[in-house]
């Protein structure tokens, strides 16, 4: 499991030293983790993880290796709305108090409680309050929240006598990109590294070039030259778009650190804020709060505003089809538009070469279904034929990497067309000389399973992997170059579970052909 754990993070992108792992295997020996996950992960994540822009990879890592080890204890949402009653820590009853305060010195077996916790888990099928046997809330149950007994597990609530030994259901060491600071930190970055977009201004060559001079001299039998160029400067120019009000209000946190990072943030040569509500018509907003008396012609920002000027638009893309298609709409009752929404969005996206709307939580947070039935008319438009189910798995695996649901054909188009050709780039790095025998192995062994599931084709291959001595990496990227063409998309299992056996071989052996 933990040489598993070591490849995966590789193969997530993380640049795990030997040094690294070794240190790591230190402090299980001497143990540091107290044969806790949760500390575990708090010690891997601090021994191999160097920046906190690398949260995110190791996170994914930790996931997929360990899901199994949590799977005893993990407590369903619908389990954690039941225990979700934040009025019940002022209703404790005195019984409840009287109860605890008989009990202070009473001696708990920690392993009992927590074998007693695992089969309750499994057996509960419903909400139980005020009992003393399921996990629920008052009561005097060992299990849940706002109960009166000691030694016990609290799941979800907030805490109330201080008594449990043992806390779960928040689980925040599942996302820690919840943080506020790490939040600005990201975007920060990701602003700075908008500044690749910026070209060098015309001019005179006044800046030393290191490289090239010291090329140039070397060339020049190491006699100097000096090798001058015309300094980069920063001529990013930014336009800011804000969707303000009414469904935007459950974001309001999120764009508050954005507008904190974009504030605080020195990389554009200018920038602009606007504010919107729902689709900009013929005016944009100063402020917030959007009333007309802080209002610009839109036609103005776009006469004034150059080409160059990289736009940005923040929102949720939640607004009713007719304030994209009818005229007259306004975000004032008072005012008529003679022009639809969509004209006016049209009309930056001619005027500006580059602009992207960001709405990315809102795509996460919309209903795999919903998402799959407004994606299958895009589907279905390629050729392909395919069910409501099928799709839904699809989506729920790769929603995640888009931004508007056209776009998941181009993302997730190798689970319904095999790849005809293949990334020169990728191939070069990815196929090598033993590439064609390893997959060949790797199809036979796929072959020979009865049980395609996804669960036993990663265990199978994990155990052909160890026990040949291959790597990870190598084999995994060779396989996901056989599948789907490229280095892109979710783990292989993952795919090759929803193209299902036969279309993997095909591509495998197609790929051992055409690749050699």
């Amino acid at each position: 499991m933990f040489n598993k754990f070591f490849y995966t993070l590789k193969e997530k992108g993380l640049k795990v030293t030997l040094t690294e792992w070794l240190t790591l295997q230190e402090a299980l020996d001497k143990n540091l983790c107290n044969s806790s996950l949760t500390e575990f992960y708090y010690v891997a994540r601090m021994i191999l993880v160097k920046s906190e822009t690398e949260f995110d990879k190791f996170d994914m890592a930790f996931e997929e290796c360990f899901k199994a080890v949590k799977k005893d204890t993990e407590i369903t949402k619908e389990m954690l709305r039941w225990l979700d009653k934040p009025d019940m820590t002022e209703i404790l009853h005195e019984e409840a108090r009287d109860h605890l305060n008989k009990t202070e010195d009473l001696q708990v077996n920690e392993e009992d409680v927590k074998q007693k916790f695992n089969d309750r888990l499994r057996d509960q099928d419903s909400e139980h309050n005020g009992g003393s046997y399921w996990i629920g809330t008052m009561g005097k149950t060992s299990f849940g929240n706002t109960g009166g007994n000691i030694g016990g597990i609290r799941v979800g609530g907030s805490t109330g006598y201080q008594s449990a030994f043992e806390v779960i259901g928040a689980r925040k060491y599942r996302d820690f990109r919840d943080d506020k600071v790490l939040d600005n930190r990201q975007f920060q970055m990701a602003f700075r590294k908008l500044r690749q977009f910026s070209s060098k201004n015309d001019g005179p060559k006044t800046e030393l070039d290191v490289d090239q001079t010291s090329q140039a001299t070397c060339n020049n039998a190491g006699n100097l030259k000096l090798v001058f160029d015309r300094p980069r400067k920063n001529t990013m120019k930014v336009l800011l778009l804000f969707d303000s009000g009414g469904t935007m209000s459950r974001y309001s946190e999120l764009c508050s650190q954005l507008f904190q990072a974009v504030n605080k943030a020195n990389n554009f040569k200018d920038l602009k804020i606007y504010y919107f509500h729902n689709i900009w018509y013929s005016e944009l907003y100063t402020k917030p709060q959007c009333y007309y008396e802080d209002s610009v012609q839109t036609q103005w920002v776009i006469n004034n505003l150059s080409r160059d000027y990289k736009v940005i638009v923040v929102g949720d893309a939640s607004m009713a089809p007719t304030e994209m298609t009818w005229v007259g709409g306004s975000s004032w009752y008072s005012r008529y538009n003679n022009e639809t929404g969509l004209a006016w969005l049209n009309r930056f996206h001619n005027r500006f070469e580059k602009m992207v709307w960001f709405n990315h939580e809102y795509i996460l947070k919309k209903a795999d279904r919903e998402i799959a039935e407004i994606f299958m008319p895009v589907v279905e438009s390629h050729g392909v034929s395919t069910n409501i189910e099928h799709l839904e798995k699809i989506v729920s695996l790769m929603k995640g990497r888009v931004n508007f649901v056209h776009e998941l054909w181009d993302a997730c188009s190798f689970y319904f067309v095999a790849p005809t050709e293949y990334d020169e780039k990728t191939a070069k790095k990815r196929w090598k000389e033993d590439s064609a025998a390893k997959m060949t192995e790797l199809a036979d062994l796929l072959e020979s399973l009865d049980d395609f599931s996804i669960e036993n084709q990663d265990a199978k291959v994990h155990e052909w992997i160890e026990a040949k001595g291959y790597g990870m990496g190598e084999i995994m990227n060779a396989f996901r170059l056989a599948l789907v063409g490229e280095g892109k998309g979710p783990q292989m299992f993952d795919i090759s579970g929803l193209i299902g056996k036969e279309e993997t071989l095909a591509r495998l052996r197609r790929a051992v052909n055409v690749l050699g």
